[in-house]
């Protein structure tokens, strides 16, 4: 079986334990125990799919894009209960024109 794990605050993460996903629960504005929490679950080889919580992704991403770039695990940034910020449809556009040489708009 596939282990996945969700990292977000409390009220955007929860609701994935229904699938019997993990849950690590990060208060988005204390950085050093975000940092401190997340790094460890992303370097690890325990998971096979990291979902993030768009608010936290995307200060992963300000910060630490080449340290999330190195990872070998998919990470992929979830909605959370505020809404989207479409930081998962950018993501995949890059990805996309990166394999295909086409631009996408």
């Amino acid at each position: 079986m596939k282990n996945f794990i969700v990292i977000g605050d409390y009220e955007s993460a929860s609701i994935y334990k229904i699938f019997g996903w993990d849950v690590l629960y990060v208060n988005i504005k204390n950085l050093d125990s975000l940092l401190e929490k997340t790094f460890p679950v992303i370097n690890s080889n325990r998971y096979d799919k990291i979902f993030i919580i768009e608010d936290i992704y995307k200060i992963l991403q300000e910060k630490f894009s080449s340290e999330l770039e190195k990872t070998k695990i998919p990470i992929i940034p979830l909605p959370g209960i505020c809404g989207t910020k479409n930081f998962a449809k950018q993501k995949y556009k890059k990805l996309a024109s990166i394999a295909t040489g086409i631009r996408l708009e």
